[in-house]
């Protein structure tokens, strides 16, 4: 354990490497574990693919880093041990076994606390010998598979080993919360879903990288930014291209739709229509922003807080989105953003704002003044480090 007049010390585990931090589960990463390195020695252990090496410890701020590729950590059982198990798939048939000897071999003794960043990471690397344990429930695996299920049309018997999956998920997540010291959420709604004792709050949040300049386009611009790799964004989309943009150019005839990010080119192919425009990979989004009139957010599954909900708050671009879209995020209908609940609702809502911009413009000021106060990065940081300090300390 601590020794007296040293610094405590923390094994970070995570889920992914954090660098680039090009989606909303690397910035998360990212910046907790700054903040926990900012008050302390941290040694980083993480799954990683090829997609997201292992960078070296003077990019992070931490003491050591080290990790175990995916397709090394886990081997597969047969998958008719998900019928006498009580894990969810996959974790029913996954022997996790490498990944534990190979954070075993890692880890030094004494640590005074333990960070899990999901629950995945603790069900791959297991219990690590600790003063306290922490675990930051960043998505609630059986809130995502619930809004999927009313979302996706699957198989029957698919369907019924999501519910099953289902109830196992919420299981195992209240085990591992009673395991641990401390349990954290993102936001109020996750807290009474997940429940139990010693849950605290530390939002998602974003962190400006420059201020972008609005520049008006040759044309009204309504934008969505994802990965057009994952299916929530992918449905959104394809909600904006058949179902809200035509009604929207039926009134503003020269308005067209902006697509930003990954494999966004490949949704319709040779038959997307001329007024939609896609980016593909982009190093940073925020060039790609200054051009949008409005952002219009259809995103009505998945799980965890959306980043792109924060990122148009801090650019002050005005917002048009389904609740469930920002559900978690203290946005208030009509003062921050127009808060709608279906396709037509959200293309008249698009459609006033690029006919009415001081209505945006409104709204928008209002949706910066709130992420300012709540969803900036550094001050969630301070927030994470003090939280680091008493549990070291105790």
């Amino acid at each position: 354990m601590t020794a007296e007049g040293s610094f405590p010390r923390v094994l970070f585990l995570g889920n992914v490497f954090p660098l680039p931090s090009d989606d909303g589960t690397k910035m998360r990463i990212r910046h907790l574990l700054q903040a926990v390195a900012s008050v302390t020695v941290v040694d980083f252990f993480t799954l990683h693919g090829d997609d997201d090496p292992l960078g070296d410890a003077d990019e992070l701020g931490v003491a050591r880093v080290g990790g175990i590729r995916r397709a090394e950590a886990w081997r597969a059982r047969p998958p008719a041990r998900w019928a006498l198990s009580s894990l969810p798939r996959p974790w029913a048939y996954r022997d996790v076994s490498a990944a534990r000897r190979a954070v075993a071999r890692f880890a030094r003794d004494g640590y005074d606390l333990v960070w899990y960043s999901r629950v995945e990471t603790y069900l791959t690397f297991g219990p690590i010998p600790a003063r306290r344990h922490v675990i930051d429930f960043d998505v609630l695996e059986d809130e995502r598979l619930a809004t999927s299920a009313r979302i996706e049309h699957r198989p029957a018997l698919r369907s019924m080993a999501d519910r099953i999956d289902r109830a196992r998920w919420h299981k195992v997540q209240q085990r591992v919360a009673a395991r641990v010291d401390l349990s954290i959420v993102c936001n109020a709604r996750d807290r009474r879903r997940l429940g139990g004792r010693s849950v605290t709050i530390v939002p998602n949040g974003y962190e400006e990288q420059r201020p972008i300049t609005r520049t008006p386009s040759s044309a009204p611009t309504v934008g969505f930014v994802g990965s057009f790799a994952y299916g929530p964004n992918i449905d959104a989309a394809r909600t904006l291209i058949e179902e809200v943009m035509p009604a929207v150019r039926s009134q503003v005839t020269d308005s067209r739709l902006l697509l930003v990010g990954r494999r966004g080119e490949e949704l319709f192919g040779t038959d997307t229509p001329p007024w939609v425009h896609t980016t593909g990979y982009v190093e940073s989004v925020e060039p790609w922003l200054e051009p949008i009139d409005v952002m219009a957010v259809p995103v009505r599954y998945g799980g965890g807080t959306r980043i792109k909900i924060l990122e148009a708050l801090c650019h002050r671009i005005p917002l048009v989105a389904y609740r469930y879209a920002t559900e978690g995020i203290d946005v208030v209908d009509r003062i921050h953003a127009i808060l709608v609940e279906t396709p037509d609702e959200l293309a008249d809502g698009v459609t006033a704002l690029l006919r009415r911009p001081e209505e945006g413009e409104r709204l928008a000021a209002s949706g910066r003044r709130l992420f300012e106060t709540r969803y900036r990065w550094s001050s969630i940081r301070e927030q994470v480090a003090a939280l680091v300090a008493e549990l070291t300390q105790r």
